[in-house]
C-alpha cells in the first residue's frame, strides 16, 4: 500500500507486517497533515492519495484515524449503520419469528386502545425491522479495562465490520507504552490491518519500521 503526497514528495511504503511511521518534527506541517488526514478519513478529501497494487483506493472507504483514543466511539453513525445492515441481511432467515412478533404486538397494541374511549386511535401492520434495532437501542457494547483493550477492539470493529484497510494512529507512542504498542502491532497484523504512525518525533519501536522523518527544516529523511 501506498501513500503518496505530492506536495511534500512524499511517498510511503505501508506494508502488512511493517507498518510505517512518518515523524513531522515542524508543528505547522504536522497540524496541517493531521488535518488533511483526519478530513480525508471523515469526508475523502485531502492532499494525499492512497492506492494498493496501482490501484486508487477511497480514503474515507477503506481508511480511519485515531486522534484521541480516549474518544473512541464504538457507536458513531457509521458503525451503527454498518451493523444495521448485516443484521438486516438475515431478516429472510427468521420470517416466522417476525410474524409472530408482530401479531404480539398488534394484539398488545389494541388491548391498550380498547381500555380508552377514543375511536381514532391506529397503528402501522408492518413491522419496521431498522425501526425496531434503533427502538430497543441495539449497538456494539465492547469489554475493555485498559487503553490499550480498547483500541484493540476497535481494531476488530474497523477489520470485521467496516472492512477497513489502514489505521492511522496521532502521537500513540505518548499514551502506550513500548510493550503495548508491540502487542497492538501484533493485533492489526492479525487482523491484516496497515498502520501509520504519525508521531512529532523519533520514537524507537520494538518492532520494524519504515521510518520517514521531514525535520525542523521541511527535510526528508527516510530509514
Amino acid at each position: 500500500m501506498k501513500l503518496v503526497n505530492a506536495d511534500l514528495l512524499l511517498e510511503i511504503e505501508i506494508e502488512e507486517n511493517n507498518p510505517a511511521v512518518l515523524v513531522l518534527e515542524n508543528p505547522k506541517i504536522m497540524t496541517e497533515v493531521t488535518q488533511q488526514l483526519f478530513n480525508l478519513c471523515l469526508l475523502g478529501e485531502g492532499g494525499f492519495i492512497l492506492s494498493e497494487n496501482g490501484k486508487q483506493l477511497s480514503f474515507d472507504k477503506y481508511s480511519d484515524i485515531i486522534v484521541n483514543p480516549f474518544a473512541i466511539d464504538f457507536n458513531s453513525r457509521k458503525i451503527q449503520n454498518k451493523l444495521y445492515a448485516e443484521l438486516l441481511e438475515e431478516e429472510s432467515l427468521y420470517l416466522e419469528e417476525k410474524a409472530n412478533l408482530q401479531i404480539h404486538i398488534i394484539e398488545y397494541l389494541e388491548r391498550l386502545s380498547a381500555n380508552v374511549p377514543y375511536e381514532m386511535i391506529t397503528h402501522e401492520l408492518d413491522l419496521d425491522s431498522a425501526r425496531l434495532l434503533k427502538m430497543f437501542e441495539v449497538r456494539l457494547d465492547p469489554q475493555y479495562n485498559t487503553l490499550l483493550e480498547k483500541i484493540v477492539e476497535y481494531v476488530k470493529v474497523l477489520t470485521r465490520l467496516l472492512r477497513k484497510k489502514l489505521l492511522i494512529f496521532v502521537c500513540i507512542s505518548s499514551y502506550l507504552e513500548d510493550s503495548e504498542l508491540l502487542a497492538l502491532n501484533k493485533m492489526c497484523s492479525y487482523q491484516k490491518m496497515k498502520v501509520l504512525f504519525l508521531e512529532t518525533q523519533e520514537h524507537s519501536f520494538s518492532f520494524p519500521v519504515n521510518t520517514y522523518i521531514i525535520d525542523k527544516d521541511k527535510c526528508l529523511i527516510i530509514k
